[in-house]
């Protein structure tokens, strides 16, 4: 049994902590302190193992004052009685002599965190910091991803009625969901609210919707001879001789004389020579 466990008294510095890690840290320290030579207890960093058996101490703490009579029936093999909140849960001690969830995912592959949750009281100071850890960690998640995610390591006794009420006493949260303010309606005028028959006043659209299709625009230097037209990536010099209009009289397409030959050419590919008229 952890060294942190005794007369059954919860740790009077789980209720002066407002960190979940640094309530883990410094539970830490006392256990490197107590289990390593005096001389090396402050040097280097607090490892992962020592982090661990904090919270297995922590955890053991706290629920050897508010699960004592569900531990003694559990160690005695004795079933819980029918009035426990715990019964459907199928609480069992593991290695650790920690108090976890049994449930039927014994055989799938998660990991024994996940299959066996811990048991959390929610009437405990713990549980608030495990909630606001979370809930930070994750980006101020909502009630639902916080509890999932909760759940990943903890059980929290109606854990989704305790996660929501600790969302809502966070100040920063209760700002970003807060609703505004519904705008007073006007009165609504008199023939929305006037008894007629039905069809007394009936709206027709006669018109559209009318679709334009834009007409190109005639060119005006048609009646030049030089010009300029497009052959690929090249601009050669060409000679309009003759001009095309169709049956709108809009001249689309143009005959061109240049020093390759004669061809024809639409007018969207040559270009009016420039020149100074003085």
């Amino acid at each position: 049994m952890c060294f942190l466990v005794q007369n059954n008294v919860v740790l009077p510095i789980i209720v002066k902590c407002s960190s979940f890690l640094k309530l883990q840290g410094i539970l830490a320290w006392c256990v490197r302190f107590k289990e390593k030579n005096p001389l090396q207890i402050t040097t280097g960093s607090l490892t992962v193992a020592e982090l661990s058996t904090a919270l297995f101490c922590l955890v053991r703490n706290v629920q050897s004052v508010y699960f004592i009579k569900k531990i003694w029936c559990i160690e005695r093999g004795q079933q819980l009685p029918d009035s426990s909140n715990l019964l459907t849960l199928s609480p069992f001690l593991d290695e650790r002599q920690i108090l976890c969830v049994g449930g039927e995912l014994r055989h799938s592959n998660l990991t024994a965190e996940q299959k066996h949750p811990i048991l959390v009281p929610n009437s405990h100071p713990i549980c608030d910091l495990i909630i606001q850890h979370y809930h930070v960690s994750y980006l101020h998640t909502g009630t639902e991803a916080t509890l999932a995610s909760i759940r990943t390591k903890f059980w929290i006794v109606n854990g989704r009625s305790k996660v929501r009420r600790v969302i809502k006493q966070r100040i920063k949260c209760l700002k970003v969901s807060a609703k505004g303010k519904n705008q007073m309606m006007a009165h609504l005028p008199s023939a929305r609210v006037s008894i007629v028959s039905v069809f007394n006043k009936v709206g027709l659209d006669f018109c559209g919707p009318f679709l334009i299709k834009l007409i190109p625009v005639i060119v005006s230097y048609l009646s030049i001879e030089a010009v300029l037209v497009k052959e690929l990536l090249n601009w050669n010099l060409a000679k309009i001789v003759e001009v095309h209009p169709g049956t709108d009289d809009i001249t689309r397409v143009v005959t061109l004389k240049t020093g390759k030959g004669v061809y024809k050419r639409p007018v969207s590919k040559i270009v009016k020579l420039p020149f100074n008229c003085n």
